[in-house]
């Protein structure tokens, strides 16, 4: 008996088998994770086993009972339905569309009619055996013209490698297995029907194609074509799987976040993508104003408003007590949904009943209001990661070219000598985001014990050659774990801009941990109300920055605990941008309420 069986028998076994271990994955992870996307998966790799199963006890005979050979050829083509509804909640978080629901009914009758092939006669069947899958390039040139336009709009690298792999993924289920049927058809069946149809072509006398009308031929090339599918459903998994976060499946169908009072002044905004196309300043004022209308009067009205139509603006609102919560979207999908409600849940806790805008923490809000986002949104520390390899890689590759631009004539470098002659002689002083060593750490270390810190490596090692006996390390500077009060100064320049917001307040908490009592801060911010940037043209490459406005950034400090001494604003020559340099100094806490008790704290002069 196992004589008799052939390459097709041992290949469309192999392949069951990787087909049923694609299987257990996929509902382990849907049991563990809960995502639609995985149910779609499961459902695509069970019709392709359920095909290739019938197949495998048909492979020795030729079957004569046409229904079941119909069944067994559709099973296979419903294996391609479940992926269009992957990729369908992939691109719009819901699974039937009448995008979805035409690529689903397009599928099913080139299906048919390909499985019917046994209708027709043997030329006419075959032309139809090749020609018919080949159709489904359409669908799959659809999708790939979709994830292309997704690309444009996602801000991160790590995001776009997702949609790479989903790309990957499509052309292996929809593209290349029906362009190599379109290269047999050119070379087998379309000589065939022009010798059927021309008389007597002499180029044609002795062409045979019998060979792959063989029973076995057949069943091998369904199955390479079959594991190529399998393959490339595989592939199209792995951004699901491998993904903390869903948020990138959906982040390019948002613009911007608002929040609204009750009289329709905005309290606070978040844009999640770079470009404001959605944005149409007049618009969004008259939406605040109606929305506000709504929100007074009460009601069944303010309970329904959920989504509206504003001119050429789609916004889906969440309405709470005291504000509303709107998301400015090109399509809403019940993840965004759900999200938005769980942040205007948390948002109250922030922004009590019955506030008045003058007596709000602008700098409480903002960053207390991003965790809420990060939370809600579901955007986990994956997201945030490819910030720091930005920077990293970004400040590697240019090290050179930017270390040219620095020089002891810059304004900032004029700000050393008050920061130098607070400090105690020999004192221990930090210079966090130190890059190559020049001119800060060089002169820093003319009269102090330095520690240079930098996130990048390149750049650690050009000022280990240039400045041997200070010490340097490689580190994110977000992560230090000096002991408490082991800082006398603690200096910062053109760093921590490059630190998403939302980080910055702990980052200063923990500088101030460092700092001993009476120490000095020199720091750094940028001036914009800026949640985060990325830019293609930072000398060539990718660079990040983030940052509060020059009022927020300075209650943070007070808040953390800092006295701030004076401030100064400085125009940057290689970004072209305003920073704000700030002095400040963790004085003696006794030392501090009794300033606070008099009155008697300094107010910082520009």
């Amino acid at each position: 008996m196992a004589e008799s069986l052939g390459a097709d028998f041992f290949l469309t076994f192999v392949l069951i088998l990787f087909q049923l271990i694609s299987l257990g994955i996929f509902i382990t992870l849907y049991i563990r994770k809960r995502q639609a996307t995985f149910q779609a998966l499961i459902f695509s790799i069970i019709f392709f086993i359920a095909s290739n199963t019938m197949t495998l006890i048909f492979i020795n005979r030729a079957p004569t009972d046409y229904p079941l050979v119909l069944f067994q050829g559709l099973l296979a083509t419903a294996g391609l339905i479940p992926i269009v509804i992957f990729l369908e909640i992939f691109e719009s978080g819901t699974s039937f569309t009448p995008r979805s629901s035409g690529s689903i009914i397009f599928i099913m009758v080139v299906g048919l009619i390909k499985s019917a092939n046994f209708a027709f006669n043997p030329d006419i069947g075959n032309f139809i055996g090749f020609m018919a899958p080949i159709m489904f390039i359409l669908v799959g040139a659809f999708y790939l013209n979709t994830i292309k336009k997704m690309k444009y709009r996602i801000r991160f690298e790590n995001q776009k490698k997702k949609l790479r792999k989903i790309r990957t993924g499509i052309y292996l289920t929809f593209i290349i297995p029906k362009f190599i049927i379109g290269s047999i058809f050119t070379v087998t069946v379309l000589p065939v029907l022009i010798k059927f149809f021309v008389e007597n072509p002499e180029f044609l006398e002795n062409y045979n194609i019998e060979f792959l009308q063989e029973a076995q031929a057949i069943h091998i090339f369904d199955m390479i074509l079959n594991t190529l599918q399998t393959i490339g459903l595989v592939i199209m998994s792995l951004p699901i799987i491998y993904s903390r976060s869903v948020f990138f499946m959906q982040s390019r169908h948002v613009s911007k976040l608002i929040v609204i009072s009750k009289d329709g002044t905005p309290v606070f905004e978040f844009p999640f993508e770079l470009d404001d196309e959605l944005c149409d300043e007049v618009l969004l004022d008259e939406a605040y104003m109606a929305i506000s209308t709504i929100m007074n009067k009460g009601g069944i009205s303010c309970e329904q408003l959920k989504t509206m139509n504003f001119g050429n603006l789609e916004i889906m609102t969440e309405i709470r007590d005291e504000f509303a919560a709107l998301l400015l979207v090109d399509r809403p999908t019940k993840f965004l949904k759900d999200s938005l409600d769980f942040f205007a849940n948390d948002f109250q806790q922030i922004y009590p009943k019955n506030v008045r805008l003058g007596e709000l923490r602008t700098q409480k809000l903002k960053y207390t209001a991003e965790k809420i986002i990060q939370k809600s949104f579901d955007l986990e520390q994956e997201e945030f990661e490819q910030i720091r390899i930005i920077v990293s890689e970004g400040y590697d590759r240019v090290a050179d070219e930017y270390l040219k631009t620095r020089s002891e004539k810059d304004e900032e470098v004029k700000l050393l000598p008050d920061f130098m002659k607070r400090l105690p002689v020999g004192a221990r002083v930090l210079d966090a985001g130190c890059g190559a060593g020049e001119p800060i750490t060089r002169i820093l270390s003319e009269k102090f014990k330095v520690t240079g810190v930098d996130i990048s490596k390149k750049q650690i090692e050009k000022a280990r050659e240039t400045l041997p006996f200070c010490e340097f390390i490689w580190q994110d500077m977000t992560t230090l774990t000096f002991p408490d009060e082991y800082f006398d100064g603690i200096i910062s320049y053109y760093a921590i801009p490059h630190i998403p917001r939302e980080e910055h307040k702990e980052l200063l908490e923990n500088f101030f941990r460092m700092l001993k009592n009476n120490g000095i801060a020199l720091l750094c911010f940028g001036t914009s109300d800026d949640p985060g940037t990325v830019v293609d043209d930072f000398f060539g490459v990718k660079m990040y920055w983030s940052s509060f406005d020059v009022g927020t950034n300075l209650e943070m400090l007070k808040e953390v605990g800092y006295h701030v001494l004076w401030l100064r604003l400085i125009f940057d020559d290689v970004t072209e941008e305003q920073h704000i340099f700030v002095l400040a100094q963790k004085l003696d806490r006794e030392f501090l309420e009794e300033i606070k008790e008099n009155g008697e704290e300094e107010t910082p002069q520009d």
